[in-house]
């Protein structure tokens, strides 16, 4: 019996071992991919640049096919609504349905064991929240007393497919909207199956046997959301065929970039959001080379952990012992990229470490000549 366990955590740790292996090569991958994201990064246009550099669209001359335009004014579209809550109107509309519903999670724990080898276990827990999207209970390893209902009527987001701002034409296909307005229920009357509701705060409709504070499996709870009428946005774009189309950016979703408010209140948005996607592909890159420098070792830690204190121990003087090696990779990348924009510069600093190279080589030189000469 002790022998086959024996053999049997041999031929675990081995397969281990060789696994760790064939991830060797994919730490250059990993890492060169992680520069290669981080260098993109430095070197793009920020958009609140673009913005600032934008022609602004008037009444006056059309813009070139292609340029960067930046529109302000009142957006208007045809009306929507939802045919069973009688009153708010916009030019889009949002209806989110949420239900409460059991939920599955499996967590897995890993237990390094002496002689190398893992114990793995796995603990299944069930639990109810809300949620937009139940999952169906058909799907659950134990769905006796997991039971969802289904929806009884979906989300729904109604858009515009075309609006005007400020008097031009927008295609709002590819515009996403972040600037929506909840809906006040008081006073509002309903039909349809929303009619049984109860208003439970001035935004949300309940639906269901339970309620706010302790709610029962397959209640629903709706809000609504719109863009009102004669909302002021401003917006970036390209202009194309008469019209204000999306930045197709390489690496970027193609969409039209707005904010309610003027122009001033875009560029502020749009300058947080180059700060914080700027900072979550630094801290991305720095991720990446941790994971490079673990995928290299692995084979390693493999071996180190038949003595699992040795192996944690070992992990931990590698993470200390890289940071500074990480940090500085990322540091100079960064600002390479920096200084990349700018070939004139580069260019010069070339030139000067170039004449101290050659004048370090000359005194070495001259130094040697006068040693002969003695």
């Amino acid at each position: 019996m002790m022998w086959s366990v024996a053999l049997s955590r041999s031929i675990g740790l081995w397969a281990t071992f060789l696994f760790a292996l064939t991830l060797v090569p994919s730490s250059c991958s990993v890492a060169g991919k992680g520069l290669a994201w981080l260098w993109a990064s430095e070197r793009r246009t920020p958009w609140h640049e673009d913005a600032r550099h934008a022609q602004r669209l008037s009444s006056g001359a059309l813009p070139s096919e292609g340029a960067f335009v930046l529109a302000q004014g009142t957006a208007r579209a045809p009306l929507v609504a939802d045919p069973w809550l009688h009153g708010p109107e916009g030019v889009a509309l949002l209806r989110v349905v949420e239900m409460y519903a059991w939920h599955e999670t499996l967590e897995t724990t890993t237990k390094r064991r002496w002689g190398g080898g893992r114990e793995i276990r796995e603990t299944l827990a069930y639990a109810r929240a809300w949620t937009p999207e139940p999952p169906r209970s058909e799907g659950f390893r134990e769905p006796d007393g997991h039971v969802n209902p289904p929806l009884p009527f979906p989300t729904i987001q109604a858009l515009p497919s075309t609006l005007e701002v400020g008097g031009h034409r927008v295609d709002a296909t590819q515009m996403p909207i972040l600037f929506w307005q909840p809906v006040a229920l008081a006073d509002l009357e309903r039909s349809g199956p929303i009619e049984a509701g109860r208003t439970v705060d001035d935004f949300t409709l309940y639906l269901g046997e339970g309620g706010p504070d302790e709610p029962a499996v397959g209640d629903i709870r709706v809000r609504w959301y719109v863009v009102p009428d004669a909302t002021e946005i401003a917006l970036l774009g390209t202009w194309r065929h008469d019209a204000v189309h999306a930045i197709d950016r390489e690496g970027w979703p193609a969409l039209i970039v707005a904010w309610p408010g003027d122009a001033a209140a875009l560029a502020q948005v749009l300058e947080s959001a180059d700060q914080l996607a700027r900072w979550a592909l630094r801290v991305g890159c720095v991720v990446a080379l941790y994971l490079a420098l673990f995928l290299l070792l692995g084979p390693l830690f493999v071996l180190l952990d038949i003595v699992p204190p040795v192996g944690w121990l070992a992990r931990v003087i590698v993470a200390l012992a890289a940071t500074p090696v990480v940090f500085l990779v990322t540091f100079v990348t960064v600002e390479a990229a920096r200084w990349s924009l700018h070939p004139w510069i580069v260019a010069l600093g070339m030139l000067v470490v170039a004449l101290a190279a050659l004048g370090w080589w000359s005194a070495g030189r001259a130094i040697r000549r006068e040693r002969e000469q003695r």
